[in-house]
């Protein structure tokens, strides 16, 4: 929002006074003109860490100031009688102008609240060709969606595990799309340890002030079949071991079974 003060006549000197909002530009806004009878005693309402910015000229007298909300000051430049601030704005605020203790302006900025943002599944979770997981999302938000991420949880049996949980960053197509942000995920994810066990997938979208919103869904990670009985019995040593059912030494003797063709254990 720009609001620029018209020049006024004040003990005989005059003096031009431009002040304007710059929202973030994550909000994509413009700056609104604004006259200065508009402003008297009236509240502005701006985007959450929008700058308000205010310059002048033409202002000879030492005792000018800018007063923002009770105890806040902005006192002119020691070497130049002129302005040029810049004040972040995060919640509403009282803004008042000041020259030779006469008040010149006076006015509000009130912040509008930046909700978090939302998503949702457009398709749920499915497996496809007994090894990858794959669904579509979509996101909305104020202003825009910034990221995206998907991770999965560690399975119950893995606990013990220092492994931090799957993450995924997921693709934001149109970050700024009204009918909301698509995105689509597909995974190999059979080749993991974890495969075969109950997890939870969570999807993750955060916005400029890295406010989320999140759904989940709880499901099987896919598992890759085998069809030679030596595999299926290495992967389930892998997993035996994984789980701790069994010690190394007892792995390591089912190995070597395996290898010896006594596949009876």
């Amino acid at each position: 929002f720009k609001i620029t003060f018209k020049e006024h006549s004040f003990k005989r000197e005059n003096f031009n006074i431009l002040a304007w909002v710059e929202p973030p530009n994550y909000t994509n806004l413009p700056q609104i003109n604004i006259e200065i009878e508009e402003l008297k005693n009236k509240t502005i309402r701006v985007p959450y860490a929008s700058e308000l910015l205010i310059q002048t000229s033409g202002l000879d007298n030492n005792n000018t100031k800018v007063i923002v909300g009770e105890s806040q000051e902005y006192k002119n430049n020691n070497k130049s009688n002129d302005f040029d601030i810049r004040h972040k704005i995060t919640k509403m605020e009282n803004i008042k102008f000041v020259v030779a203790g006469n008040l010149v302006s006076n006015f509000n900025l009130d912040v509008i609240k930046d909700f978090p943002p939302k998503v949702k599944f457009m398709s749920k979770p499915e497996t496809v060709n007994g090894v990858s997981l794959k669904f579509s999302t979509s996101a909305k938000d104020d202003y825009r969606v910034k990221k995206a991420n998907v991770s999965f949880s560690k399975p119950m049996s893995y606990d013990h595990f220092k492994d931090d949980p799957l993450l995924f960053e997921l693709l934001i197509t149109n970050e700024r799309a009204k009918d909301g942000v698509k995105s689509f995920f597909y995974e190999n994810l059979s080749d993991h340890l974890w495969a075969g066990d109950n997890s939870k997938v969570i999807i993750t979208v955060f916005d400029d002030l890295n406010q989320k919103g999140f759904i989940e869904n709880t499901l099987k990670l896919p598992e890759k079949k085998f069809y030679s009985q030596s595999a299926k019995l290495i992967y389930k040593t892998r997993a035996n071991l994984a789980k701790r059912i069994i010690s190394l030494e007892e792995g390591k003797q089912a190995i070597d079974r395996i290898i010896l063709g006594d596949q009876e254990f």
